[in-house]
């Protein structure tokens, strides 16, 4: 590592990225619907709109997180006309999910931000030696295993 920058600077810089996404996530946006939405109430239409009737289990699992708080922002999707549930065509005891027409624009929009950002870092990662994309990547996964120890630690 250069003597210039240290690993407080590092850990300061991830930090200040870290709360500039936080920041993003407590902003609502428009999509043009007449609404404005938070940006976990958009990956839940954006996760739907990916997998087009799934059910309350899947998408807790494909989200990461607990059913009971998929079960909650679907209701609140519902409220907003965003999402429709319906009974599953292979089972009466299931409900699927699937986006209404204002759903769908929400998750197109949510798309064609996805793609700029995207933009943005491949001009961004373009300017950056060979290799770069795949050492942050590896830098990410053994992150997460450190993060993921500190949760164990932090528990006991």
């Amino acid at each position: 590592m250069s003597d210039s920058v240290t690993i407080d600077d590092l850990c300061e810089l991830f930090r200040q990225v870290i709360n500039q996404y936080i920041e993003l996530d407590k902003k609502p946006y428009s999509y043009g619907i007449g609404q404005k939405l938070y940006l976990s109430e958009v990956h839940t239409i954006d996760a739907i709109g990916k997998h087009d009737k799934i059910n309350i289990t899947k998408l807790a699992m494909y989200q990461n997180v607990t059913k009971g708080a998929v079960s909650q922002m679907v209701r609140k999707l519902v409220k907003k006309n965003l999402v429709i549930k319906s009974v599953s065509p292979e089972t009466e005891n299931e409900v699927v999910l699937s986006l209404t027409e204002d759903g769908k624009k929400v998750y197109r929009g949510h798309e064609r931000f996805h793609k700029y950002l995207n933009k943005k870092i491949e001009h961004l990662l373009a300017q950056q030696p060979p290799g770069t994309c795949e050492l942050l990547a590896s830098l990410g996964m053994e992150l997460k295993k450190i993060w993921k120890t500190l949760e164990v630690e932090k528990s006991e």
